[in-house]
């Protein structure tokens, strides 16, 4: 099993609820209907004045399955939408194995 984790800092003109608001009601529901996706879970900072404002896990049967995930255009949409909402550069991405 692999799991694609995704620390987000919310872009500098949204507030935290603005932030968590598309991210749990638009973005959540374009995550869980990826390809071959087996589980999503969403976590907001415990507090507000974190570094990061929320953390994403996707979890795949594969690498090979998550890199198929990726290149799709379910995956572009998805990308696209996380800059509404989220800086990409600075949030942090990592695959890691369970």
């Amino acid at each position: 099993m692999i799991r694609y984790v995704v620390v987000l800092r919310r872009r500098a003109d949204l507030t935290r609820e603005q932030f968590l608001h598309v991210w749990l009601t638009e973005h959540l529901p374009m995550a869980r209907a990826l390809p071959g996706v087996r589980a999503v879970a969403f976590h907001a900072a415990a507090r507000p004045d974190s570094d990061y404002d929320g953390m994403g896990t996707l979890d795949f049967d594969d690498i090979e399955s998550l890199e198929a995930s990726l290149a799709g255009n379910d995956a572009l949409a998805l990308r696209a939408h996380t800059a509404t909402f989220a800086d990409s550069e600075g949030s942090v991405r990592i695959v890691v194995e369970l």
